[in-house]
């Protein structure tokens, strides 16, 4: 028997099936994008969080921030400005 990769059997299958497999997440990204565009970029995973839950949405800081990087949002960092 031919093996790809020197990966088992049930391995290559689970990935398989993880690649084939729909997003999940969808409707939370469209709520985070929204609620992050909404803003105007200024918010960041703890208010878009407060925000969704708002809305009804029930998801954790974890989750919000982990799809935050997905989608790419970053908010700006703004820098304090010091007393000379």
């Amino acid at each position: 028997m031919l093996q790809l990769a020197d990966l088992p059997r049930s391995t290559f299958y689970d990935h398989w099936r993880r690649l084939n497999r729909s997003d999940t997440w969808t409707g939370i990204k469209e709520a985070i994008r929204g609620a992050f565009e909404a803003a105007k970029s200024a918010y960041w995973h703890r208010r878009v969080r407060a925000v969704l839950l708002r809305q009804g949405w029930t998801v954790s800081k974890k989750t919000v921030l982990k799809l935050m990087r997905e989608l790419g949002l970053q908010c700006p960092v703004r820098r304090r400005k010091r007393y000379n």
